[in-house]
């Protein structure tokens, strides 16, 4: 009787799943399969685990590989900001790549002694310009960002 019932709830999964893919459009389905393939084989190697047919060492490990495949574009996204943070922090540790305060002026296109606010506005101007999201260079936006600082320190 149980399996008859567990039967027909994998039949019941599987008519629902059906309908779902159909409703997909083309551009999602691929991502959609592989997850799908993934999840699938997961419980299986749980399965096969709890019913002593395969070791648990070897489903942990094929967990973590699935794992993985979702956790690597998650990485490769945010590997952008850790590279600026990277850079933050090199350059406020190193004392090579500090930047005098003739070249921060040169940078910003000002000259003499700016107040605060022409400093800021001058900065302003230039980051709306080069800003990476908007298409410009990140080395470009740190450097005006660190003519800034530059300027700004007392």
């Amino acid at each position: 009787m149980n399996y008859i019932l567990l039967i027909f709830a994998f039949f019941i999964i599987l008519f629902v799943t059906y309908k779902y893919i159909t409703t997909l459009p083309t551009s999602e389905l691929r991502g959609y399969l592989v997850k799908l393939t993934l999840v699938v084989a997961s419980i299986i190697l749980v399965l096969l685990a709890i019913t002593g047919r395969i070791h648990w060492v070897g489903a942990a490990l094929a967990g973590i590989l699935t794992t993985l495949r979702f956790m690597i574009p998650l990485l490769i996204k945010s590997l952008p900001f850790l590279s600026q943070l990277f850079i933050k922090r090199n350059f406020k540790k190193n004392n090579d790549t500090q930047m005098k305060k003739k070249e921060a002026l040169k940078i910003l296109g000002l000259s003499g002694r700016p107040t605060k606010n022409e400093i800021i506005n001058a900065h302003k101007k230039l980051i709306q310009k080069i800003h990476p999201d908007r298409g410009g260079s990140e080395y470009l936006a740190t450097t005006i960002n660190l003519a800034k600082e530059t300027l700004l320190e007392k």
